[in-house]
């Protein structure tokens, strides 16, 4: 039993981190909130993990939809096992840019192009 899940119209948010060695990668996450009775709402940000890395070019808070199913992400912290709740993208597509993800459905073959090939 899986929990699949389908975001329309959410923000991106790209955390950039550095490694021991001077090298950078990102992080994502999405946000969720409720308004509580004062009318004030409450945030929680939650992880996402792309299936394929992402262009470095995306925005922070980039607007996009995304297909994929919650899991778990597991990891030794300070204090022991940490488990905190993730959401695992095998889709992303960007709304606000000119940047598809990277598993967009292409093809797989030159013979599904409607003109001819240069070369």
């Amino acid at each position: 039993m899986g929990i699949d899940v389908k975001c329309t119209n959410v923000k991106l948010w790209k955390n950039e981190h550095e490694t021991k060695n001077g090298g950078k990668f990102f992080t994502y996450s999405i946000s969720i909130s409720r308004k509580t009775k004062d009318g004030a709402y409450k945030h929680k940000g939650l992880k996402v993990l792309p299936k394929e890395a992402l262009p470095e070019e995306i925005p922070n808070g980039a607007t996009c939809d995304i297909d994929g199913f919650m899991t778990l992400e597991v990891y030794t912290g300070r204090d022991g096992e940490v488990v905190n709740p993730m959401l695992y993208a095998n889709r992303i597509m960007f709304k606000d840019m000119d940047v598809p993800s990277r598993d967009e459905d292409f093809g797989d073959s030159f013979e599904q192009l409607d003109e001819d090939v240069p070369f």
